[in-house]
């Protein structure tokens, strides 16, 4: 079982849509929803649904044979249940292909069920599936199950073979990710690095290195990667926006609060009406005794969001610091 959260474009309410999840290698004619046995009619014995309707449903979409990039496109529309009847119905053809069988393994992993990927995607490695990125998809299944000994393990062997500068970048800081789960952070930190020496336009060791570096409470060295970043030319206006809203928590952790507050400014440029950094601007003022400014700024939080903890507790915080009236 495995859940999908999506919003009703009538009433606009999030609704939680529980999906029945079958058998990693599903037998041929087995139910698509849960891989349970069918009755005389073609229905399913365990869940009640009717292969016939669900076979047509996914064939109308991806074809007699689906195919894997009609499978992909349904997962990047959000319709994971039907890309995982899709995939199922296509192994259920060709129970042994590598690609399929890599398919699935990353649908797994792309709906939390990473202990189910591992596998599927192992099992494709030993077919000799020809998808470049397999052996980083099952160390991040590895990973996500918290066997991070076993996908270290399967990092350092895939780096001894790939040359592709992104792919290596990936397996490089995802290897570093592996060392902080085991608590080896100096370690971690060097592969980060070298993550970004291999791949300077990938954004995701840089976010790595950030984090590592900010766990261990070295603000200044986490702010300098976020001001490297920041210089970054081919950054999009969003992600330099939300840069400097790390950027001004590590100034603020510094106590260099004029400059945070700049930065803060600056991440609500396009977005003044930002929530979360509307709050950290409240900080910041309530840390440079601005305290009206920071009422001001609070005021419009509330208005946003009239549940706000934050602003009550920033209020609160002000009050305190704040002398009441003289009394004769």
């Amino acid at each position: 079982m495995f859940g999908v959260i999506w919003r009703c474009q009538t009433c606009k309410l999030r609704v939680l849509e529980l999906c029945p999840l079958g058998p990693e290698f599903p037998e041929p004619g087995a139910c698509l929803s849960c891989g349970g046995e069918l009755d005389p009619t073609g229905c399913c014995r365990e869940c009640g649904s009717d292969r016939a309707a669900m076979v047509a449903r996914v064939r109308e979409r991806c074809g007699a044979l689906p195919s894997l990039d009609a499978i992909k496109k349904l997962a990047d529309e959000g319709l994971f249940s039907l890309a995982i009847n899709a995939v199922d119905l296509r192994l259920g053809q060709l129970q042994n292909d590598p690609s399929t069988l890599v398919a699935k393994g990353k649908l797994m992993n792309e709906i939390g069920r990473s202990a189910r990927a591992v596998p599927l995607l192992r099992r494709a490695i030993e077919l000799g599936a020809q998808e470049p990125g397999a052996a980083i998809d099952l160390g991040v299944a590895l990973a996500n199950s918290d066997e991070h000994e076993q996908a270290l393990a399967i990092y350092e062997a895939h780096l001894l073979i790939e040359t592709n500068a992104f792919r290596r970048a990936v397996t490089l800081s995802n290897a570093g990710g592996c060392l902080s789960a085991l608590g080896r952070l100096d370690e971690a930190e060097a592969y980060h690095r070298r993550a970004i020496e291999t791949d300077a336009t990938h954004l995701g060791p840089r976010w790595n290195l950030f984090a590592n570096l900010f766990r261990r409470k070295r603000y200044a060295d986490a702010l300098e990667v976020v001001e490297q970043t920041i210089a970054l030319t081919f950054l999009e206006t969003d992600e330099r926006e939300n840069m400097q809203a790390y950027r001004a928590e590590m100034l603020i952790a510094l106590e260099r609060y004029r400059e945070a507050l700049e930065a803060i400014d600056a991440s609500l440029a396009s977005d003044p009406d930002e929530l979360a950094r509307l709050g950290t601007r409240a900080r910041i003022l309530v840390h440079l005794g601005q305290h009206d400014a920071a009422r001001a700024c609070l005021a419009k939080l509330m208005l946003l969001d009239p549940d706000s903890v934050l602003a009550r507790r920033l209020l609160n915080k002000i009050d305190r610091r704040t002398p009441g009236p003289t009394r004769n």
